[in-house]
């Protein structure tokens, strides 16, 4: 998550932080759009069916890289 590109960081365990980035959210409604539209893009391109398997199919074949020369 990059702050305030596709997602609103919050500190840890402070409900002020939260309760003040929720206000900011609900109060700016060019931000709360184009965070959305930000993270429906980040999630596209990181976890799509495309981009997932191919993650898989390059951890088979380092998997299998790595068993043949043993």
């Amino acid at each position: 998550i990059h702050d305030e590109v596709n997602g609103m960081l919050v500190e840890k365990r402070s409900g002020k932080d939260l309760a003040e980035k929720v206000k900011i959210i609900t109060n700016n409604e060019d931000l709360r759009i184009s965070l959305i539209k930000n993270a429906q893009e980040t999630i596209q391109e990181k976890f799509s069916i495309e981009t997932m398997m191919g993650s898989i199919l390059e951890i088979y074949q380092e998997m299998s890289a790595s068993h043949a020369g043993h």
